[in-house]
């Protein structure tokens, strides 16, 4: 099978997306020494946002998921997001973890994959994320008087 980038996970949950998710509240606890609040989340609505290849097949799966949000208890910035989806031949699971950056935006800086079939582990990937830049452009448009003649 194939994992892709798992970092981009936290954007199910843009003001357009939020209202296809059933959130309820687990219970408080702690990430790396910060306090967090836990939601469970489930997909109820819309199109299923984890796609998964199988090794062998042309076909790839689209499968709804839940799992749960883990956000700062002060702030309510998602600090963890944690996957799991059922598919044809076992099941997903995925935890990534966010911080904020330098740059004033959310980044992943970690995500643990595994899928699992038949009770067992089948593969695991680790993955870390860092060396991120701020980049940037600028242009300037500038009209040119028309020619009077």
């Amino acid at each position: 099978g194939a994992v892709t980038d798992f970092g981009q996970v936290v954007l199910m949950f843009t003001p357009v997306n939020i209202s296809r998710f059933e959130f309820t509240y687990v219970r408080q606890a702690a990430l790396n020494d910060t306090a967090v609040q836990v939601f469970h989340f489930r997909q109820i609505d819309g199109p299923n946002p984890m796609t998964v290849l199988q090794r062998g097949s042309e076909k790839a799966q689209a499968v709804a998921v839940q799992g749960e949000i883990w956000a700062n208890a002060d702030t309510m910035l998602p600090l963890r997001v944690v996957l799991q989806a059922d598919t044809d031949v076992g099941r997903q699971e995925a935890t990534v973890d966010y911080a904020p950056s330098g740059y004033g935006v959310l980044l992943p800086v970690r995500t643990d994959q595994r899928e699992i079939r038949d009770g067992q582990v089948f593969a695991e990937n680790h993955f870390t994320y860092g060396g991120f830049r701020r980049f940037g452009a600028s242009a300037d448009i500038v009209f040119e008087p028309e020619d009077p003649r």
